[in-house]
């Protein structure tokens, strides 16, 4: 992790060592399978939330994220 800006200058100088920075820089998400029904749900607003692991600060974590979604010219 090279920055971070949360709008907590404060915390944003903590945040580093808490997650251990320095010895595990990559914080990554890796969701549980979905099926076809289950993408096509979360493209209709019908699937609130995507559940998986997050791996950071040398521990992998399951954790659920809420989904919003919004176009952009044209994209989703």
């Amino acid at each position: 992790m090279k920055t971070l800006d949360s709008g907590n200058a404060l915390r944003d100088g903590d945040i580093p060592e808490i997650l251990k920075a320095d010895l595990t820089p990559n914080i990554r998400f890796v969701s549980e399978w979905l099926e076809k029904s289950a993408w096509d749900k979360m493209m209709e607003g019908q699937l609130p939330e995507v559940s998986g692991n997050l791996e950071v600060a040398g521990g992998i974590f399951p954790v659920k994220f809420a989904l919003s979604f919004s176009k952009q010219a044209g994209f989703l």
